[in-house]
C-alpha cells in the first residue's frame, strides 16, 4: 500500500484542508485524476449508467459496458484496504456539502449518497461526451440563434468582431467551455457559467485568420452538439486572397469520364492557367452534369501560373 495515503476521521472528514469542492469537476478540474481527454462521471451520469445493468449487484456491474470489479476501499482512519471481494465503491465528481457522492454495490443491491472524501473509494474514468464540457448539464443546442461579424480571407479576425449566438437548453446550472471544429483556419469558443436552466444563450467567438474564400461547417466539441455554417469572403477573381486577372482553360485535359462510372481517383484532371496580379490563396470550383472539379492553394508568384 501507498503509504503516502492521507488518513482522517475528525472535523468534515476530508483528506484536505481547507475543502475544495472544484478538484474533480470535468476534464477542467484542478486535480482531475484522468488522463487528457476523460474525466469522472457526476451522480447523474452513474445513476443512468446503472439503469442499463442488468441486475443490480457485482455480476450487472461486471458485465455492462463500464465493467465495474469489486474493488473494495480505503478506510479513511488508517488506510488499510476493505471489502476488496465482497463490495465496491465508485467515486463521482458531484459535491454534496463537505461531502461528495459515490456509487456502492455489493450482493444485496446497489446504492449512490453522498460519503466523507477521506475514504479511499475507486475511480473509473470516461471519455469526455459531455454536453458542456463543464459542469452544467445541457440537453440540446440550437447554432441558428444569430451571427455577427464578416470575415475576409487572408484578414486576421479582430477580438470580439466575428461571433456566433447559439442556445442551450440547461438542465443542470454550471459552467461551460464550448469550442468549435477548427475550419478554413478558424476556430469558435466561449466559457462561462450557466446561472439558470431553460434556454440560454451563449455568444462564442472567432478567432483566427481564414485561408479561402468558402463557407464552412462548424461543430461543437460537445454531445449533444450542433453544426452551423459561416462564410468567409474573397477575392472574387480566386476565392481567396490572391488577384487573377484572368484565366485560360484550356491548358490540358487528362483522363476520360464515363458515364455512371465513379471520377474520384480516376486521374481525371483539367490544367487551367491564372494571370496572377497578386499573389496568394485561391479556391476554385466548378460543377456540371454531377462532376466537380476543384482545387485550392496558393499562388507564390505573379504572372501566368498553372
Amino acid at each position: 500500500m501507498n503509504s503516502n495515503f492521507i488518513t482522517n476521521s475528525s472535523g468534515n472528514v476530508d483528506w484536505r484542508n481547507p475543502q475544495n469542492n472544484n478538484l474533480w469537476q470535468g476534464v477542467s478540474g484542478i486535480n482531475n485524476p484522468c488522463p487528457i481527454g476523460y474525466r469522472l462521471p457526476t451522480e447523474t451520469e452513474l445513476i443512468n449508467q446503472r439503469a442499463s445493468w442488468v441486475s443490480y449487484n457485482p455480476a450487472g456491474a461486471l458485465g455492462s459496458s463500464l465493467k465495474l470489479p469489486m474493488a473494495g476501499r480505503r478506510v479513511n482512519s488508517n488506510g488499510t484496504l476493505s471489502g476488496g471481494t465482497t463490495d465496491a465503491h465508485y467515486w463521482s465528481s458531484s459535491v454534496s456539502g463537505t461531502n461528495s457522492t459515490r456509487m456502492h454495490f455489493d450482493g444485496n443491491g446497489s446504492t449512490t449518497g453522498p460519503f466523507v472524501r477521506a475514504l479511499g473509494y475507486t475511480v473509473r474514468c470516461i471519455a469526455n461526451d459531455n454536453p458542456s464540457n463543464g459542469t452544467a448539464i445541457v440537453s440540446a443546442y440550437d447554432c441558428s440563434t444569430a451571427s455577427a461579424g464578416t470575415m475576409t480571407a487572408g484578414t486576421a479576425i479582430s477580438s470580439g468582431v466575428v461571433t456566433q449566438t447559439i442556445t442551450a437548453a440547461v438542465t443542470t446550472v454550471g459552467t461551460y467551455n464550448i469550442s468549435s471544429t477548427t475550419a478554413n483556419g478558424v476556430t469558435f469558443a466561449g466559457t462561462g457559467t450557466f446561472t439558470g436552466t431553460g434556454n440560454q444563450q451563449i455568444v462564442l467567438t472567432a478567432t483566427g485568420t481564414p485561408t479561402y474564400g468558402t463557407t464552412d461547417a462548424f461543430t461543437f466539441n460537445t454531445n449533444p452538439n450542433c453544426t452551423f455554417n459561416r462564410t468567409t469572403t474573397g477575392n472574387a477573381s480566386s476565392n481567396g486572397t490572391a488577384v487573377v486577372s484572368g484565366y485560360s482553360c484550356s491548358t490540358a485535359t487528362a483522363g476520360n469520364l464515363n458515364i455512371g462510372i465513379n471520377t474520384t481517383g480516376a486521374g481525371v484532371t483539367q490544367t487551367i492557367t491564372a494571370n496572377v496580379t497578386t499573389s496568394g490563396t485561391y479556391s476554385i470550383s466548378t460543377t456540371a452534369n454531377g462532376v466537380t472539379f476543384v482545387a485550392s492553394g496558393t499562388f507564390a508568384g505573379t504572372g501566368y501560373q498553372t
